[in-house]
């Protein structure tokens, strides 16, 4: 996140403030009992689940907060591998009512918006932005050493780069990770605990950099 806020941040990037919100309500929603009173009562989340859900909504950008969604259903899907029987069940109920009160609580936003869409121009996000992809060898080293290629916007000039390819990667670029962020998420990788989890996301990751880069398959399945 830390490469999106502090880093050329713009309107898109706001859904993602509530990415780790719909994990916590589904993380809530995955354990079987509190360890208040002795271990009774069961644990909801659903109302975490349905205030991010709202709250990702509210934020402003449909194509982000999809992909929050799918982060959300992918991490849901893997705690759901792990349980049974009445654990299983107990936790889509609550899933669910989660996603039902957080499209409650979107309906006001929800239902203007696909009204008003209708008969808006919504230029290039209609067609254009599903084939759109940055540059392989401008984005990948940058994401780790988003300074690889100088400081934001110096090269992008016709005398330096006729083609223009500076000055489309600093202004479709979305963020970085981080030589150190990267070298921690390789080494929790290797580590046994919470293995599926872990497959999960370095998959979602890789899926969303392909997909950044123009990899044609990739775009093909995510569009």
């Amino acid at each position: 996140m830390i490469g999106t806020f502090a880093w050329l941040f713009h309107g898109p990037g706001n859904p993602i403030a509530f990415t780790p919100l719909p994990l916590l309500g589904i993380e809530q929603c995955a354990e079987r009992r509190t360890k208040i009173g002795a271990g009774r009562g069961l644990t909801s989340g659903w109302p975490l689940v349905a205030i991010a859900l709202a709250l990702s909504v509210y934020a402003g950008f449909p194509e982000v907060a999809f992909f929050d969604g799918l982060l959300a259903l992918v991490w849901a899907a893997i705690r759901a591998s792990e349980l049974r029987g009445r654990d299983l069940i107990g936790f889509v109920k609550r899933l669910a009512a989660g996603g039902l009160a957080g499209l409650g609580l979107s309906a006001p936003l929800l239902v203007a918006f696909v009204t008003y869409l209708q008969s808006a121009d919504i230029g290039g996000h209609a067609h254009q932005y599903a084939r759109d992809f940055l540059i392989p060898g401008l984005i990948y080293p940058s994401f780790v050493m988003p300074y690889v290629l100088g400081p934001v916007f110096a090269w992008a000039n016709p005398a330096y780069d006729h083609i223009e390819r500076f000055l489309i990667f600093w202004g479709n670029v979305g963020g970085y990770a981080g030589i150190a962020v990267t070298l921690l998420a390789m080494v929790g990788l290797t580590s046994r605990p919470e293995r599926r989890i872990k497959i999960a996301l370095a998959v979602f990751v890789l899926i969303g950099l392909f997909r950044t880069t123009g990899v044609g398959p990739v775009m093909d399945f995510v569009n």
